[in-house]
């Protein structure tokens, strides 16, 4: 998903190829739905995955579960950026102070 930026939305988790059942095994947990969708910045490159396990009034999570999740992955994505930013600039004060020095 994170490759090809298409959201995945199953009712059984096992279903998936590529599930790997390592942590639901190491934990006692156990996955049933699940809902993944990209983390996208504004130039739509993909910088992350948000995921959501397990829906608990339903079978499978819902257009309204993925709508929801679509928006809070886009207040993500700016946050990621901002932090992203942040750090940048924190790097450049501190080199102009060495180079003050």
């Amino acid at each position: 998903m994170a490759v090809t930026g298409e959201p995945i939305s199953v009712p059984d988790a096992y279903a998936l190829d590529f599930f790997e059942p390592i942590f639901d095994q190491r934990f006692g947990y156990h996955t049933r739905s699940l809902l993944s969708l990209p983390i996208r910045q504004s130039t739509g490159e993909i910088t992350g995955v948000i995921e959501l396990l397990n829906k608990t009034t339903g079978p499978q999570f819902t257009a309204e579960d993925v709508a929801f999740l679509s928006k809070l992955s886009g207040h993500m994505a700016l946050a990621l950026e901002n932090a992203r930013l942040h750090r940048e600039a924190l790097e450049k004060q501190r080199l102009e102070r060495e180079l003050e020095m």
